[in-house]
C-alpha cells in the first residue's frame, strides 16, 4: 500500500466498517509504524480491490484490517489477498498468525475457517460499536514441508 492508495482504500473502509479508521490512522499505518505492513490487491487497471493492514512483531504477524470492496465479495479476492498476506509473514519469519473478528460477520469468519483459523479466545465488549466481542483467531504458520503443531478442529 502507498500513500496514493488512501483514497481507495478508505472508500472500502467506510463501506466496510461499523468503527471505521481514519485517515490519520492509515497514514499512520503505512508511513510512520515500523511493525506496520500494508497491502493492497488490485485489478488489472490498478485499482484497489481490497488491502489488508498487519503487523510484525517477533514471530507473529497480527492482522489487524482486512477488507474487499463490497462490489467484488464472494469471487474468491479475501482469499487471494489472505493467503498471500500469510506468505508474506512467513517469508518474514512468523510462526503464527493472529486476528479478532466479530462473530457476526459470518462471511469473514468463514473465509478464516476455511484458511485453517481456529478460535483461541473472545475479547469481550471488544468492538465500540455495538459493544459486541471479537473472537480471537490463530493460526500456525508454517512451511508446506513442516509437521505438526496443527490445531484441533
Amino acid at each position: 500500500m502507498q500513500i496514493e492508495d488512501l483514497e481507495e482504500v478508505l472508500r472500502i473502509e467506510i463501506d466496510s466498517f461499523e468503527d471505521p479508521w481514519n485517515r490519520e490512522y492509515f497514514v499512520h499505518e503505512v508511513l510512520e509504524n515500523r511493525h506496520s505492513r500494508c497491502f493492497c490487491l488490485r485489478n488489472p487497471g490498478q485499482m484497489v480491490l481490497g488491502f489488508a493492514c498487519t503487523w510484525v512483531v517477533g514471530k507473529e504477524l497480527l492482522i489487524h484490517n482486512f477488507a474487499i470492496r463490497r462490489d467484488r465479495r464472494g469471487k474468491g479476492l479475501g482469499s487471494r489477498l489472505l493467503e498471500s498476506v500469510l506468505d508474506f509473514g512467513l517469508g518474514a519469519g512468523c510462526r503464527v498468525a493472529q486476528l479478532h473478528v466479530r462473530p457476526s460477520n459470518r462471511p469473514a469468519v468463514g473465509l478464516y475457517r476455511r484458511a485453517g483459523f481456529r478460535t483461541v479466545g473472545i475479547r469481550r465488549e471488544y468492538y465500540g460499536v455495538g459493544q459486541e466481542d471479537a473472537w480471537v483467531l490463530e493460526k500456525p504458520l508454517r512451511r508446506s514441508t513442516e509437521k505438526g503443531g496443527e490445531y484441533p478442529s
